[in-house]
């Protein structure tokens, strides 16, 4: 179990854990490293087994709690928080130097606070991103400005799941305009049917593609570059079977 300092504290809705900040708070993206120090429970190696560890094996241990966390089931709520688990980078400061020294930790990327995603972003400097973003409460402002943030770096995206509801459809869908050579899996689920409107989706350029897995989402689909493509799932399927045959260079 690892330790929390003591200005955090656990809002559990749900049976889900996440951490935020107690009153009264500390800006946590730019804590004071004394403070970590002081903060830190174990501060003598001698009772710190993890002072053994190298830091390779930390960091393994870091990212294995953040993919734990991205692999939950997506919740959202109207108060964003970030991930419960970047609390293992105010621990210590051998912990946080580690953490911050370890681009792969901060390419999982989940619904979060707006400053977050865009120190994840940051931070994961030019490592394939993992990205997971579901919308169920009305935050336009919000939303915006995060798929905003993320399709600046939408190069660097290997794996994108969204869900939202059809009326915030346009607005999303529009901004995923731009090519997308890394991308590997792809994942859209839209609450209810759209009509009478279709989208194409980063201009068609998805070379390395090898799950499509679209519900209720008006996609051009013969427009995708799908010559990588290995899974193709298709839920509240909207086109003609004209246009689904017509599906080029798919080999599933």
């Amino acid at each position: 179990m690892l330790s929390r300092p003591s200005f955090w504290s656990l809002n559990a809705p749900s049976g889900r854990r996440h951490s935020t900040p107690s009153t009264p708070t500390y800006d946590v993206l730019t804590i004071a490293p004394s403070l970590i120090e002081n903060q830190a429970i174990g501060r003598s190696s001698f009772f710190n087994p993890t002072s053994k560890l190298p830091n390779e094996t930390l960091q393994d241990i870091f990212i294995h709690c953040a993919l734990d966390y991205y692999n939950e089931e997506l919740e959202s709520w109207y108060d964003l928080v970030p991930p419960e688990w970047i609390n293992v980078s105010y621990v210590c400061r051998r912990w946080r130097d580690v953490a911050l020294n370890c681009p792969t930790l901060w390419t999982y990327l989940c619904t979060m606070p707006q400053r977050w995603t865009k120190e994840f972003l940051a931070r994961s400097k030019q490592v394939p991103l993992k990205i997971q973003i579901r919308i169920t409460v009305p935050n336009g402002q919000w939303m915006n400005s995060t798929i905003e943030k993320v399709m600046d770096h939408v190069e660097r995206i290997q794996e994108l799941h969204l869900d939202f509801p059809a009326v915030y459809a346009h607005t999303i869908l529009s901004k995923l305009s731009s090519h997308a050579p890394r991308l590997q899996y792809l994942k859209i689920t839209m609450g209810a049917p759209l009509r009478q409107q279709s989208f194409v989706l980063f201009d068609g350029n998805t070379p390395a593609l090898r799950t499509l897995d679209l519900s209720n989402c008006p996609m051009q689909l013969p427009s995708l570059n799908l010559s990588a493509l290995k899974t193709l799932n298709l839920s509240r399927f909207q086109h003609n079977m004209e246009e689904f045959l017509a599906l080029p260079r798919v080999h599933l």
